[in-house]
């Protein structure tokens, strides 16, 4: 017996999604491992009886290298962004590498400075901000990223706290728009359906058919009209609709 065409959309709308989020295995291990990492240097300068400092952040360089090396050539940049006021030389830091063109690394450098017109305020962007209220992981975008990067990315984040409890910022990894649409286009073309990967905003993050451009917007209309499937935590969901004929 033949399901329903609902249940058939409802199911490949399911199915689509755990192939799409396969995609951030890595960099979700990676990010895991940095937060790990980030905890443990505010650990040991708890117990050596003060507060951190930003030289004790290079201690991650070597892990940040790692990462960049393992991963995909399509995770731009890696590492952890500090709650504001947790060091003591410094109201924002962050400890951040990013892939250069010949598939090095090198450390972001950005202006904290309120009188800089490029001054990197971070506190109020997605990427730190959610994963900070909503205590777990959370990716954004697509964005570009006009205060540090200038890149257009998808931003995958999660919280990291103290044995206290406290807050004490970010771990995450950068992903390039163009290295998700692929991926995930390619997870999607084995569904027998018209298939979109969105955000929450509705946004189209990709489409195993041409003529949806990754940032495009899809609309509530196109989401009533498609069996969709969300992620649980991730605001990742999606969209299948029937093919004409």
């Amino acid at each position: 017996m033949v399901a329903p065409l609902a249940v058939r959309l409802d199911e490949a709308a399911h199915r689509g999604l755990q192939d799409v989020l396969r995609l951030l295995d890595a960099p979700r291990e990676r990010v895991r491992l940095c937060a790990e990492a980030f905890a443990s240097i505010h650990h040991a300068a708890r117990d050596a009886g003060r507060r951190m400092r930003r030289d004790d952040l290079a201690a991650l360089a070597g892990l940040l290298h790692e990462t960049l090396r393992e991963l995909p050539g399509g995770v731009d940049g890696a590492g952890v962004v500090l709650a504001e006021g947790l060091l003591d030389d410094a109201p924002l830091f962050l400890e951040w590498w990013r892939r250069t063109p010949g598939g090095g690394a090198e450390r972001l450098d950005v202006s904290y400075d309120p009188e800089d017109p490029a001054a990197f305020y971070y506190p109020d962007a997605e990427w730190f901000a959610v994963p900070m209220q909503r205590g777990g992981p959370w990716i954004a975008g697509p964005f570009v990223d006009s205060g540090g990067t200038n890149r257009h990315l998808c931003t995958y984040s999660v919280p990291v706290h103290g044995g206290d409890g406290t807050f004490l910022g970010i771990a995450g990894a950068d992903l390039r728009v163009g290295y998700v649409e692929r991926a995930a286009r390619r997870a999607l073309a084995a569904l027998d359906a018209r298939a979109v990967l969105v955000n929450r905003e509705e946004r189209v993050i990709a489409c195993n058919e041409p003529g949806l451009a990754a940032g495009a917007l899809l609309g509530p209309l196109g989401l009533r009209r498609s069996a969709t499937a969300w992620d649980a935590q991730l605001p990742w969901g999606v969209a299948v609709t029937p093919r004409p004929g």
